[in-house]
């Protein structure tokens, strides 16, 4: 439940919700609830549903900006906020994960250029071309990204996840844990493109260089998104809870 705090703040700070107890110091007749604020340069009118004088009826109250008032404000608690976040984070690496299997998969793109080739045959007989053909290596890249992602929720869960539709049905740990293990890899332990990787050791293949680069730019697009999903955070701390569980296995084994 949301917590009722008392504090001082200026006029210009009130917002709906708030109950004045008092003004400049003064406690006020009767507590007055704030419906509405309109803030100026100098003026804040104040509407409320209930009070005295001013304060009923249409004509608002208006009070320096720089006012002291004494207020109670209902506050999300902190346990409350954290729940909200991980709400926020768990919908969001759902939909992204879901959206690389299904809407990004790389078929999905050579489906239309093949439908578009056998509808509207290129003159010029150029079917794959520098935009197309973008499009697809860069789905294909995002995609192998989601295919790691999901077998990782294989392994630590009896989830079907066949389809791409299946991944909407994961549990959350299960879901959070998956995306856990692929930020140690790719953020917190980056074996596979980190400075241990030798430049002089690319292939002499300019495709291959040219699909490891998109490798690249596609593990970064992800963890750029990790970060709008605001989920970096739950990520570390399932990160390193797994650490501390693999060590205890390891110390009991040994």
């Amino acid at each position: 439940m949301p917590e009722l705090v008392t504090k001082n703040v200026k006029v210009n700070e009130l917002r709906a919700g708030d109950v004045i107890i008092a003004h400049h110091g003064a406690i006020v007749s009767e507590p007055v609830t704030v419906v509405s604020v309109t803030h100026k340069a100098t003026w804040t009118y104040i509407y409320a549903d209930h009070g005295t004088n001013d304060l009923t009826g249409t004509r608002p109250l208006r009070w320096r900006g720089d006012d002291d008032v004494r207020i109670q404000r209902s506050t999300t608690t902190a346990a409350e906020m954290a729940a909200t976040v991980r709400e926020i984070v768990v919908d969001t690496l759902r939909k992204m994960l879901h959206r690389y299997l299904r809407l990004q998969h790389p078929l999905n793109e050579l489906e239309v250029i093949v439908e578009k080739a056998r509808t509207y045959e290129p003159s010029n007989g150029v079917i794959l071309n520098h935009s197309n053909l973008a499009d697809v290596l860069e789905a294909q890249a995002l995609y192998k990204q989601a295919v790691v992602i999901r077998a990782t929720i294989r392994q630590r869960s009896d989830s079907d996840v066949n389809a791409p539709d299946d991944v909407l049905n994961v549990s959350d740990d299960v879901l959070l844990d998956a995306w856990a293990v692929w930020y140690y890899k790719n953020v917190l332990r980056d074996d596979n493109f980190g400075p241990s990787h030798n430049p002089l050791s690319r292939s002499t293949s300019t495709l291959s260089n040219l699909l490891e680069d998109l490798d690249r730019w596609a593990i970064e697009k992800v963890k750029t998104e990790i970060v709008w999903s605001q989920g970096v955070d739950e990520l570390k701390t399932r990160v390193a809870r797994m650490l501390a569980e693999a060590e205890a296995r390891k110390s009991q084994q040994s």
